[in-house]
């Protein structure tokens, strides 16, 4: 009978480059498993993510759909909506008076994720909170999210 041994071998990173060479696989594998996760968020409501500049076409597009007119009062919204966004979470400050954004903070606290006393960007969040709040088409807020390019 023939004995098979199992020798397992571990990498000691011994230098430097070696040790950054993992750190930025680990950043890019992060980085691709985040970005799934944001997809799938996309996908459940509906709608989906997309770069920057494919959802800057899809955007015009979209907004090709209706009157000329219409369309510079569709940007207002989306601008005002996205702003509104920012300003619950605390990014932007400014616009939106403090009452409103202590309200809304608790009507909307089921779209606000906090980590350490700061509210997180989620685009997700961010798209169903411009759609929810300002009555928008969520394949336009998420256009328009994803427009930023905020992750």
């Amino acid at each position: 009978m023939q004995t098979i041994e199992k020798h397992v071998v571990q990498s000691n990173f011994t230098n430097s480059g070696d040790s950054a060479d993992r750190l930025s696989r680990e950043y890019w594998q992060n980085e691709a498993l985040a970005e799934i996760q944001v997809r799938e968020q996309f996908l459940l409501m509906g709608v989906s993510w997309m770069p920057k500049a494919l959802a800057m076409s899809e955007l015009d597009r979209l907004k090709a759909e209706y009157e000329p007119a219409y369309q510079s009062k569709l940007e207002d919204a989306l601008d005002t909506a996205h702003e509104h966004y920012m300003e619950i979470i605390g990014v932007s400050f400014g616009m939106i008076e403090p009452e409103v954004l202590e309200e809304d903070r608790k009507t909307y606290r089921g779209l606000l994720k906090e980590e350490g006393g700061t509210f997180l960007i989620e685009e997700h969040q961010c798209v169903r909170f411009m759609s929810d709040r300002y009555n928008l088409r969520m394949d336009i807020c998420a256009a328009y999210v994803c427009s930023k390019g905020l992750s």
